[in-house]
């Protein structure tokens, strides 16, 4: 069974680039176009990146055959990456994107401000911000230039550690790794930061992606459920590789295992036409 899904996904692989068309919108978690937002993605191995217009309208060509991973930026948002396969004969591929806010961790060792002044240096030179009142929290910089930018940090400890954009912004700039830097005319003069807590969402989100084309649909809820299985494969095997003196035979549970991963694969296989997205369910086995 292994081999014959190994020959459709080759006999699948053979084709000629053509180029296709993603057209979409990219809003926030209220629903609405964000302050700057981006449509990160990977195209013959170059990276690419378009800005959003206003309205949360974006529109690119790519020459690839089957699918494009994205990443979805904008500001007061996480970053959210899906890949977005392209059914057979759908040309322009339509979707709406969703991200999830910025929030704020439960628990934090302190707030920190890097920026243009240390050269955005997590580890010295920062600043650090102190509780006014109420969950607003303040510093003072000296900027070095007309202008400043910076991020504020939530360092929750354990090295773990998260940017944000901050609140006062004149304009923002991406900075390259799914965040943005707050930019602030200073004029050369003192300028006083300050973070209201009681501003960040609270409450649980979820990015997503959905399109109106019933086949791109069907693409992205394929995503999820091949997504699942492949994970559970992974964790079952992993128990076994990394316990394997606690079984009599491991590579006969090992086998097992993979035939059940393979035969939910197959299952999927049965209930879908369309060429491109036969394609996509193997192509986990294939990667």
């Amino acid at each position: 069974m292994y081999k014959s899904l190994i020959a459709i996904l080759l006999l699948l692989a053979v084709s000629s680039l053509q180029s296709k068309t993603i057209k979409g919108k990219l809003y926030g978690f209220d629903d609405k176009p964000m302050l700057l937002a981006h449509v990160n993605y990977e195209e013959n191995g170059k990276q690419k990146k378009i800005q959003v217009n206003k309205d949360g309208s974006f529109e690119l060509n790519v020459n690839e055959d089957y699918f494009l991973v994205m990443e979805f930026t904008g500001v007061n948002h996480q970053s959210f990456s899906k890949k977005i396969f392209f059914p057979d004969d759908k040309n322009p591929i339509d979707i709406t994107v969703k991200l999830t806010p910025n929030q704020i961790p439960k628990k934090f060792d302190k707030i920190i401000v890097v920026g243009n002044f240390n050269d955005f240096n997590w580890e010295s030179d920062f600043l650090e911000m102190k509780e006014n009142s109420d969950s607003i929290y303040v510093v003072t910089t000296n900027p070095t230039s007309d202008t400043l930018l910076y991020q504020v940090i939530f360092d929750t400890g354990k090295d773990n550690r998260r940017s944000f954009n901050g609140q006062q912004s004149d304009f923002y700039v991406y900075d390259g790794g799914g965040d943005y830097r707050s930019g602030i005319l200073t004029r050369n003069k003192e300028v006083n930061l300050t973070l209201d807590l009681k501003h960040y969402p609270q409450g649980k989100f979820k990015s997503e992606v959905s399109s109106v084309d019933n086949k791109v649909n069907l693409s992205i809820k394929l995503g999820k459920q091949l997504d699942d299985i492949s994970y559970s494969h992974l964790v079952d095997a992993s128990k076994v590789f990394m316990n394997n003196k606690n079984f009599i035979n491991a590579d006969s549970v090992i086998t097992s295992l993979k035939k059940k991963y393979l035969d939910s694969i197959e299952y999927i296989l049965h209930s879908i036409k369309d060429k491109n997205l036969r394609f996509f369910c193997l192509l986990p086995i294939w990667i």
